[in-house]
């Protein structure tokens, strides 16, 4: 693995650390109770959301949710989906620099 593959793919595997770390301290901080307008949690908040906003709309239609969903498993779903994206995205710049690799 050259120089390149190695620094994007740790460059990927860091984007999708701290989304993780992110999405993880917005659940933990959602368990204080504390102001939710404070500086720390709404910084969290407006990070995390954009992602978790969607699935909770998808698991609202599903029979997973509805209105009556006692509990939030947007942020379950999140981590699994940025793992997965990871996963793939590392497959493909592999996958590429292997094959520019091979053409050249």
């Amino acid at each position: 693995m050259d120089d390149i593959t190695r620094l994007l793919i740790n460059g990927v595997n860091l984007f999708f650390s701290v989304l993780r770390w992110m999405l993880l301290i917005h659940v933990l901080l959602s368990w204080v109770p504390t102001n939710p307008h404070g500086g720390i949690k709404r910084f969290f908040r407006a990070m995390t959301e954009p992602m978790l906003t969607p699935i909770r709309r998808l698991l609202q239609k599903s029979p997973l949710g509805g209105p009556g969903m006692m509990i939030d498993f947007s942020a379950l779903f999140a981590f699994l989906m940025l793992h997965f994206l990871n996963n793939i995205i590392i497959r493909l710049i592999s996958s590429v620099t292997s094959a520019l690799a091979v053409a050249s």
